[in-house]
């Protein structure tokens, strides 16, 4: 009996060394490499522009890896986005999937694949990766519909150190879970 309440406790313990909790989600990070930012969002970070602001708006949490790769530093974001009434349909999923993949593009990305993916939290989702040359990123994309709301968990590299991250991204995203109703 003492060896399962032990195996119990030691599972519910994070993925990593650290775990970021918001009120909607958690995800679970390796906090010798990885920090919590403040979302601009938070009450003590002021935008000043108008656009910043409306994203600013959006953005759940943000990690970031503590040591930046040629002046840029990874990053892992949790954005939420409502969905416009013309994506609220039979399927908000692909109608949201379109319009990222639209203002990617108008944004100079090269899509380089989309796929569906089923959530460990049982949401289906799709996963769009795509570079920005201009700035020699890449962006991996998780997008899922829940209560009419778009969420985009991103994670953001500079193109040639993506690979050497690619595993630790994948356990952070993969890490991710569902806290709200």
């Amino acid at each position: 009996m003492m060896y399962r309440k032990f195996l119990v406790f030691f599972l519910a313990f994070p993925l990593f060394g650290a775990l970021l909790q918001a009120p909607q989600f958690s995800l679970s990070y390796d906090d010798k490499n990885w920090e919590y930012v403040p979302a601009a969002n938070d009450p003590k970070i002021q935008q000043k522009e108008a656009v910043d602001q409306a994203m600013a708006e959006q953005t759940l949490a943000v990690l970031q890896r503590k040591n930046a790769d040629d002046k840029y530093r990874p990053r892992i974001s949790v954005v939420v986005d409502p969905l416009k009434k013309e994506m609220q349909g039979t399927t908000p999923l692909l109608a949201y999937q379109k319009h990222a993949v639209d203002f990617m593009k108008s944004q100079r990305f090269t899509i380089q694949s989309q796929a569906p993916k089923q959530l460990s939290i049982g949401e289906n989702a799709v996963e769009i990766t795509a570079t920005q040359r201009d700035f020699g990123l890449t962006f991996r994309q998780i997008i899922f519909v829940k209560n009419d709301k778009a969420y985009l968990l991103t994670a953001t590299t500079r193109t040639d150190k993506f690979p050497s991250y690619e595993k630790e991204i994948d356990s952070i995203l993969a890490s991710f879970k569902w806290s709200a109703n």
